[in-house]
């Protein structure tokens, strides 16, 4: 007779949810990954800007227009910065929730698999008594075959 967990429909689906948390976590972590790098680029693109700004005015006297030109362009990059380090502050949060989610789930799934794996270790070793039992059993009949021909 095979082993039959009966709550096996029940681990499979806590495995199933704690795959789902796993994928959303990494989700999480990808977005983190993809603002944190946006913000580095935003900061050089100020960085190279401001440094623009001044070679020119390093140079000589700078047009009205293109100082204009460079603090608008810098306005916009701060104000864009400002608005990237907020979302990356929620994906830092939302990554934050995701992962105890996960440990959560992983929590979930650790009971039922822990009750299957002894349940099944019991199984086996009564299995393993079943078959000794079995065997002993065959080499008294021998023992008695071979008693009855002397």
């Amino acid at each position: 007779m095979s082993f039959r967990f009966r709550l096996e429909a029940l681990l499979r689906l806590k495995r199933s949810l704690e795959r789902q948390q796993e994928l959303l976590l990494a989700a999480a972590h990808q977005q983190v990954a993809v603002l944190e790098r946006q913000a580095h680029a935003i900061r050089a693109a100020r960085a190279s800007l401001l440094n623009s700004r001044n070679q020119a005015a390093a140079i000589g006297g700078m047009p009205a227009s293109q100082l204009h030109f460079y603090e608008n362009r810098g306005s916009l990059l701060e104000a864009l910065e400002k608005s990237v380090n907020r979302q990356l502050e929620d994906a830092r949060k939302l990554r934050l929730a995701r992962s105890a989610a996960l440990a959560a789930a992983r929590r979930e799934r650790e009971l039922p698999e822990s009750l299957r794996n002894r349940q099944l270790r019991e199984y086996r070793q009564q299995e393993s008594r079943r078959e000794q039992r079995q065997l002993d059993n065959l080499h008294l009949l021998l023992l008695n075959a071979q008693r009855r021909r002397s």
